[in-house]
């Protein structure tokens, strides 16, 4: 989701660039109603509310606010059309304005399910333009436990507890685990035949390899490189920025790419493979069908066909464009009973031609149709 400044959020911004008042986040919500537009108060159908900020980094022109929420109260399922971040109104601190607003439309929204189906916890990173305001506060909220993607982050940490993984890293982490090897500072091998090198590198599966930055190798024979990359399961491979191999023999490279399912293959940037054996490809794709093959830029995909299934498409291109917002959609699609639809035309020969192009049935019935009703005018 692309948030944008509502209307209250762009008047906020002007006043604080100004000099006449600050930015300060309370709060986001999530909802699943329609596009409340640029000049919504709230969200069209608030379904999780409010959701704390757990902590704010400060940027050039934006702030990353950091969140995270659960299914525990939701009994319906719903799709995440709506996504919302709060501030105080700067005319009156008891108030609270929409200062930015994200819309996605339904079939390229996130599925929140009731927690009676499963258990959800979801980290939200949210990007929110403040240009060069001055200052820029947010709501930290108290009493609530850290994330386990938070827990993770420090426990890579060279610096966390005393140093203890430097420390370990100097001292001999190669004692952890039989026969394995640390080198640099920060690692820690502690899987059998384990090798982890660089800095802050876990190597915790048996013959598991990480190296680079951050990166963990969890499963046996797993392999993580890069930076904050992580192999989670038997023989997973994650490499670049921020990837994860999630399942057995999944692979992952790129930029924030996701092989969920098992044998799957996500490449390129914030791709996801959540198909068993599916390959998702290019810049914001997911396949989520079995065997199921994604590339181009973010295509619209069918709802989650449940785990194992491999859904209506063995191939599809997406065309959307990432860099406008909630730009989804296919140029082409071919399912598994070789029905293909194309959002163009199709051009048969060596060059593409007008007199080239491929016609329809109804395109060549209509023509003759209308032949003979000249003919007998």
């Amino acid at each position: 989701m692309s948030l944008e400044l509502t209307a209250a959020g762009t008047d906020l911004l002007m006043r604080a660039l100004a000099g006449t008042a600050s930015i300060h986040f309370t709060h986001i919500k999530i909802g699943s109603g329609a596009d409340a537009g640029s000049t919504a108060t709230d969200l069209s159908h608030p379904e999780l509310d409010p959701i704390n900020i757990r902590s704010i980094d400060t940027g050039d022109v934006k702030v990353t606010l950091k969140g995270s929420y659960n299914n525990n109260d939701v009994v319906t399922g719903f799709r995440m059309t709506e996504l919302g971040v709060f501030a105080t109104d700067p005319d009156d601190s008891s108030a609270e304005i929409l200062y930015a607003y994200a819309y996605t439309a339904p079939a390229s929204a996130d599925y929140v399910p009731p927690n009676a189906d499963r258990t959800l916890e979801t980290e939200l990173t949210l990007l929110v333009y403040v240009g060069e305001a001055a200052s820029v506060t947010a709501e930290i909220a108290s009493g609530i436990y850290a994330t386990e993607v938070e827990l993770e982050e420090h426990e890579a940490d060279p610096d966390a507890h005393g140093n203890l993984y430097v420390r370990a890293g100097r001292l001999g982490s190669s004692q952890l685990g039989q026969k394995a090897t640390a080198e640099g500072d920060g690692n820690t091998a502690s899987g059998r035949s384990s090798h982890a090198e660089g800095e802050g590198n876990t190597a915790a599966g048996v013959c598991s390899h990480a190296e680079g930055g951050l990166t963990e190798a969890l499963g046996q024979a797993a392999h993580a490189e890069g930076m904050k990359s992580q192999a989670e399961e038997c023989a997973a491979h994650a490499e670049g920025f921020n990837t994860r191999a999630n399942a057995r023999s999944s692979h992952s490279e790129g930029l924030n790419s996701r092989a969920n399912g098992e044998s799957s293959h996500a490449e390129g940037e914030q791709t996801i493979a959540g198909g068993a054996s599916s390959h998702a490809e290019g810049n914001q794709t997911r396949a989520v069908g079995r065997s199921q093959h994604v590339f181009g830029e973010r295509n619209v995909y069918e709802n989650d066909p449940g785990e194992g299934n491999r859904g209506t498409y063995v191939e599809i291109v997406g065309n959307g464009d990432p860099t406008l917002t909630n730009s989804y959609s296919n140029a082409r699609t071919l399912d598994w009973y070789g029905n293909e639809v194309l959002a163009g035309k199709l051009t048969l020969g060596a060059g593409p031609t007008a007199d080239m192009d491929a016609a329809t049935k109804k395109y060549v019935d209509d023509a003759i149709a209308a032949a003979i009703a000249a003919l007998n005018t």
